[in-house]
């Protein structure tokens, strides 16, 4: 057993060594550091978050020098939760990225000296899980990327005295490895703007790399995915095996610049590669024979201490393991074929977008992988600010297995939906299907959801995961409307089998 000091720091045990060499580390922090003010919301069952002022120390420790924090978990504890946030940031003068008293004020960009040079970051959000009560105030508030201030946030910083410009965005679709054209959009805009970097994250998992010409002729590297960090999720233990990249697959960007008449320019990316592992009995590579949390490991180093363990045939089936992780990032986060769109229109003329899809809590919320350290400092006088509001309970109600609602997807359901060329996006779904599975889950929140995802063995031949991918895609469908995430389960099955052979679908199964 671990204290929680020591476990918040054991987390990232592997990270540190990385984001302490660095010049400057950069992550996302997606969960408010403050006492509790709000529960799950039994009926929409959108997770919320909170974390205490010792994971800020362990961010420090490890090496962490700023953080977004324009992220859909933002306002999970209200606006209370979000002034608790800065003011324990402020304490341990930790720059915060994407939040200010107004709309404006949070999308201007950060100024960080570093190493004599000036880098400016500036920070947006696609969504939020919640909003503000309208009796807590109108500050502070987060940047979005609906408020249309990106192009005048990066201009000023481009015109500034910043030697190198960034801009972070944080999704609301989760489990997509490629951007969908409204992350292409503003990913072009944020480079015309001035932006000389563009990072991405919350779709949990990695995801594709591109190059941006812009009109004036610079080369704007985008990674528009750089999943998650620290939080494993639901996945279980056995995913190591998965053939697709998910929420356990952490690669840590490496950014290197040179100057350049007088500006600092992205001169290559690193990745380097992780997994976020948790607790396992018998483990003799590892010191101590196990983990005593889970956390991210670096492939790397657990690769050098496999080839240094005596374990046999155990040994070589991990190692082989972790170099299939790592093939299967850098597939992820291969650059894009296609060229982008021609003439994008401004993110201001973009709609709101949906209601995003929410993680599931844990005292760890991810920190995304970013370009580093600072030794903790006191916490908070928490007894200072508003006491939490009282947590109230409601009973689960269960849907009984011979409810004619639940009987098809008990034994595993068609599920009405038919895809476009691409073979992902859907190009019909059954709105009543779609309906009825969403009010079950929302009902009874005992009931887990199992998507498998079926292809052609012509599909197949070309994109192996393309099962997978469309079952993730029905996943986004119906988490999007309510149910977390965490209740999910998905996966690609045989090609050219399943309930409709000979044409890609997915089957939908309930169980408890």
């Amino acid at each position: 057993m671990v204290g929680r000091d020591e476990a918040y720091r054991e987390v990232f045990r592997d990270l540190a060594p990385t984001l302490s060499r660095a010049d400057l580390a950069v992550v996302n922090l997606e969960v408010p550091i403050t006492p509790r003010y709000r529960d799950r919301d039994p009926i929409e069952d959108v997770p919320v978050f909170r974390a205490p002022t010792h994971f800020l120390d362990a961010l420090r420790a490890a090496g962490v020098d700023a953080v977004t924090i324009a992220n859909n978990h933002a306002y999970d504890q209200g606006l209370r939760g979000l002034r608790n946030t800065m003011a324990a940031a402020d304490e341990r003068h930790l720059p915060l990225i994407g939040v200010g008293a107004d709309s404006g004020a949070a999308a201007r960009a950060l100024v960080v000296p570093v190493s004599g040079a000036r880098v400016a970051f500036a920070a947006w959000a696609e969504g939020t899980n919640h909003r503000p009560n309208g009796d807590e105030g109108a500050s502070p508030r987060i940047a979005f990327l609906r408020d249309g201030t990106l192009q005048a946030s990066l201009r000023a910083a481009r015109a500034g005295d910043a030697h190198l410009v960034v801009a972070v965005f944080h999704w609301v679709h989760e489990d997509m490895t490629r951007p969908r054209p409204m992350m292409r959009e503003a990913a072009r805009e944020a480079a015309e703007a001035g932006a000389d970097l563009i990072i991405g994250h919350g779709t949990h998992v990695p995801g594709s790399t591109e190059v941006i010409e812009t009109s004036d002729g610079r080369r704007v590297r985008v990674l528009y995915s750089l999943g998650n960090l620290l939080a494993a999720m639901e996945e279980p233990a056995g995913v190591l095996t998965a053939r697709e990249v998910g929420v356990r697959d952490a690669p840590l960007a490496l950014v290197r610049t040179e100057w350049r008449a007088g500006r600092l320019e992205v001169a290559g990316v690193e990745v380097v590669h992780h997994w976020i592992a948790r607790p396992i009995a018998a483990a003799p590579w590892l010191e101590g024979g196990a983990l005593a949390v889970g956390r991210p490991v670096s492939i790397t180093s657990e690769l050098e201490r496999l080839a240094a363990t005596p374990c046999g045939r155990a040994c070589d089936q991990r190692a082989a393991m972790y170099r299939r992780r790592v093939a299967l990032m850098d597939e992820a986060m291969a650059d894009l074929a296609e060229p982008m769109p021609a003439a994008p229109p401004p993110l201001v003329a973009i709609a709101a977008p949906p209601v995003p899809r929410p993680a599931p809590p844990r005292p760890a919320a991810p920190a995304e992988p970013a370009l580093v350290a600072i030794a903790p400092t006191r916490r908070p006088p928490w007894d200072a600010l508003t006491e939490p509001a009282p947590r109230s309970h409601t009973p689960r109600i269960v849907v009984p297995d011979t409810d004619p609602r639940l009987q098809p997807f008990l034994r595993g359901m068609l599920f009405p939906m038919d895809f476009v060329a691409d073979g992902v996006a859907e190009s019909r779904v059954d709105e009543a299907a779609l309906g009825r599975l969403v009010a079950l889950m929302r009902e009874d929140r005992g009931l887990r959801c199992e998507i498998t995802g079926y292809s052609t063995e012509a599909e197949a031949a070309t994109r192996p995961s393309l099962g997978a991918m469309r079952a993730r895609r029905l996943k986004v469908l119906v988490a999007g409307r309510g149910p977390s995430r965490s209740r999910f389960t998905t996966r690609g099955g045989p090609p050219g089998q399943g309930r409709r052979a000979g044409t890609g679908h997915v089957v939908v199964r309930l169980r408890r």
